[in-house]
């Protein structure tokens, strides 16, 4: 990253044509993402209350991630592993808490990229790891 830094000093003329261009339109840009924000976190905070036996969460004030956290009382070690394992059998692709300082109990969430209907999808698919996990 230093040498990347030290050789590139300014961005290309495309990259700088993009911006302009989107710059241009932020407010329009900007609405369209508010929206898809807040439907994905609405969404999130639905599912996160259906899971909330199983599921902590920090429910975040702006952005697209959230932090949540298994449930100590219902997943230790081995059931953690076997969440993850799970996740990874259905390319459920999150971010364990040990990427970010904390142990794999914890994993970041985003909400604000994948259509609604592919969130749905995934969420549904960590509920059925969430299921595997406590089953083990």
């Amino acid at each position: 990253m230093a040498a990347k830094r030290n050789m590139s000093i300014c961005d290309s003329s495309l990259t700088e044509q993009l911006a302009t261009a989107l710059l241009k339109n932020a407010a329009s840009f900007i609405a369209r993402y508010r929206r898809k924000v807040s439907a994905g976190l609405r969404i999130v905070a639905q599912w996160q209350a259906e899971e909330a036996d199983r599921l902590g969460w920090v429910r975040p004030d702006a952005g697209a991630i959230c932090c949540m956290r298994l449930n100590p009382r219902l997943f230790d070690g081995g059931a953690v592993a076997t969440f993850w394992q799970a996740l990874a059998d259905h390319d459920v692709l999150l971010r364990p808490g040990s990427l970010f300082g904390e142990d794999d109990s914890y994993f970041r969430l985003g909400f604000g990229y994948l259509p609604v209907e592919r969130l749905l999808e995934g969420l549904a698919l960590i509920s059925r790891a969430l299921d595997h996990a406590e089953s083990h």
